[in-house]
């Protein structure tokens, strides 16, 4: 099966806010944050002495802070996350990687040719593959991988590829820990 696609900054995007949606260790950062901040701000509520003619501002203050906190931290979270992958993909370098590529789904591994040249993939080395509506997402080893816009594929070339793949890497996956 052969899947030829275009890469673009947007799709790399795509991939990369995939990647962190799905990461254990980005979503403990952007958790630890997202509680830390709200409980110091509901114990100064209680360390700071009240004042006599209004002595409920100053902690419903800092509940107000800490709600609003909790809530709104993780998009601002992302998009700050997202704006300095942005950055980082206009340099010269990333703009290199982009352009027309084609990946073939061999029974053996994977065959991918894109303006970077041409690489080969053992079965082994495709940690998952993730189908959403937009995009068939292959990842690789850590942050590299394919993302492929359904569109320019077609949802039904896309939903094979995603079970040809799934198939090849489930026998590649370690035996569960007793």
């Amino acid at each position: 099966m052969t899947l030829n696609f275009t890469f673009t900054e947007y799709d790399a995007l795509a991939f990369h806010e995939r990647f962190y949606r799905d990461s254990k260790s980005y979503q403990a950062i952007r958790n630890r944050v997202r509680w830390s901040v709200p409980c110091i701000f509901v114990a100064m509520a209680f360390c700071f002495p009240r004042e006599v003619d209004f002595p409920l501002v100053r902690p419903v203050l800092f509940f107000v802070f800490a709600v609003l906190w909790w809530f709104l931290y993780p998009r601002r979270f992302d998009a700050r996350v997202r704006s300095l992958a942005r950055k980082q993909m206009q340099e010269s370098s990333y703009a290199k990687t982009f352009g027309a590529c084609e990946l073939q789904l061999l029974d053996e591994h994977l065959y991918s040719m894109s303006p970077l040249g041409t690489s080969t993939y053992a079965w082994a080395s495709v940690d998952r593959v993730v189908m959403d509506a937009d995009y068939l997402f292959i990842f690789l080893v850590g942050a590299r991988g394919y993302s492929i816009r359904i569109s320019e594929i077609g949802q039904e070339a896309a939903q094979r590829a995603h079970d040809f793949i799934a198939a090849r890497i489930r026998p590649c996956l370690p035996p569960p820990l007793p």
